[in-house]
């Protein structure tokens, strides 16, 4: 987790980084390979493979590069997510980094669109949790990272807390515990509190009782 002045980025941990890396060179490699194979093909002497050398030979070249192409871009497609708030744009972004560090594809929403941001816990305490953000028009929750449920949590807090008060991700204030109240068999649960109004509270409880007037 990265912050800035106005920005606010969360990157998730990759633990399997070198068989990504491999799995991406070796992509990137046999679609390389079948893109050169579709070039090469027109340097071959005539009637090498069929009589009417001419249609085959454009099937085979479009065939193999297209394969080629189609190999390439999905190993390169990017394996590690990673998402910000741009606190000046009021907007997330969203993206998945490839083994160089770059992304073809940042997907953009703007803050509006956001209904909410909520964590799936996971079943065991072995497994991670994950980080998801709900949006407007859409049925499905979209995913943005995983990690160990305590780290999410306190980027959920900061998330939450930039998100809906507009304050800058290095003046985020810590989620407090919760606030219980209870009226007879119902239980009232707060999750946030004013900041200074435990303060204020305290300066009303200490203040003298007012002086009373004097009888005419």
């Amino acid at each position: 987790m990265a912050t800035t002045p106005n920005s606010f980025i969360v990157r998730e941990r990759d633990r399997n980084k070198g068989g990504h890396r491999a799995a991406e060179r070796i992509l990137g490699v046999l679609g390389a390979g079948f893109i050169l194979c579709g070039c090469t093909i027109w340097l071959l002497p005539d009637g090498t493979i069929g009589a009417d050398a001419l249609p085959t030979r454009i099937a085979v070249s479009i065939g193999a590069a297209a394969l080629g192409l189609a190999l390439y871009v999905y190993g390169t497609r990017g394996y590690q997510p990673e998402f910000g708030i741009n606190v000046a744009k009021k907007e997330i972004w969203l993206r998945r980094l490839n083994a160089h560090g770059r992304s073809r594809v940042t997907r953009k929403f703007a803050k509006k669109q956001v209904v909410s941001v909520f964590i799936g816990r996971p079943q065991a305490h072995f497994q991670d949790a994950a980080l998801f953000l709900r949006l407007k028009g859409r049925a499905q929750p979209i995913c943005l990272v995983h990690g160990p449920l305590a780290e999410l949590e306190a980027v959920h807090r900061t998330v939450c807390d930039t998100l809906a008060f507009g304050r800058r991700p290095q003046d985020a204030i810590p989620a407090k515990r919760p606030v219980r109240r209870r009226f007879g068999k119902k239980a009232e649960q707060i999750n946030w509190q004013r900041p200074g109004a435990g303060l204020e509270q305290a300066q009303e409880a200490d203040a003298p009782p007012p002086s009373a007037g004097k009888d005419a």
